[in-house]
């Protein structure tokens, strides 16, 4: 019987409590208070019907986290930015996180080195892990390993301004089935080496050079794109592209059990 009361004052108690009495950014503000200027959402403009929190984008300070929110948000996903310093225990509030424009540069790489086991753990539970464009800048020869990824991954940051706009290697693929029109990510970064886990998404139509990866490993997804999301950049990804970055590569309650955009749009639209 006290094992029952237990139970049922529990759940009282969750019922009691308002959803955004919660800090899941860990910015010390609750996420519904008005001044936690972290926390940005817009009502869903493409239907989008994430639970508030789902989204975090890592705030490096590089002036694309504001344009991934922003484009995000006027997609209608309630989007979160998170320290640069989260661990494992921050990134499992959310389905998906998203690595910013120049996290391996030669300000930012040592920070994601040193999470790797972190990440590679959060995708392995169930999470789905955006990486955006690296841009190793100021590293050794302008290249380096993204080694918070669990299959090999080795990037320079030089690229091929004829690449755009980029090509569908796999149409059949939940990311770009359906959409022979859109312009995804191109080859923004070069890839040096990558491991047969990978499949290749998109391309530049001049080098062959990957601009869109995809990979699963344990119960999650990883994604990278290698192009910067900001309007005026070279060849960015149309907003179509970012929809489907997003419906697709998120993990838990979302998780993707078929590589068709169809089985996804049929249960989560």
């Amino acid at each position: 019987m006290l094992r029952h009361a237990i139970a049922i004052l529990a759940i009282g108690v969750l019922l009691a409590t308002p959803v955004w009495a919660v800090d899941r950014n860990h910015d010390g503000l609750a996420d519904g208070d008005a001044s936690d200027t972290n926390l940005s959402a817009s009502p869903g403009a493409s239907g989008a019907s994430l639970d508030e929190g789902d989204i975090a984008v890592v705030d490096t300070g590089d002036f694309s986290v504001s344009i991934y929110v922003d484009r995000l948000t006027g997609l209608g996903y309630p989007v979160f930015t998170i320290p640069a310093n989260s661990d494992l225990e921050v990134l499992l509030g959310y389905s998906l996180v998203i690595l910013p424009v120049s996290h391996s540069d030669s300000d930012n790489h040592a920070t994601f080195a040193g999470l790797a086991a972190d990440y590679i753990a959060y995708v392995n539970s169930g999470g789905g892990l955006w990486v955006g464009q690296p841009n190793p800048y100021g590293m050794p020869d302008n290249e380096a390993t993204i080694t918070w990824v669990p299959y090999l991954l080795r990037l320079g940051n030089w690229y091929d301004n004829t690449d755009c706009p980029p090509v569908i290697v796999n149409p059949d693929h939940c990311i770009t089935e359906g959409l022979p029109g859109v312009q995804f990510s191109t080859s923004g970064d070069t890839v040096l080496e990558m491991g047969p886990e990978w499949e290749i998404l998109v391309e530049g139509p001049v080098t062959g050079l990957p601009g869109v990866l995809f990979a699963t490993s344990g119960a999650g997804n990883i994604l990278v794109e290698l192009t910067h999301p900001a309007p005026a950049s070279f060849c960015p990804p149309d907003d179509e592209a970012l929809d489907r970055y997003v419906m697709c590569t998120m993990g838990g309650v979302v998780a993707i059990e078929s590589t068709t955009w169809s089985t996804v749009k049929t249960l989560y639209r």
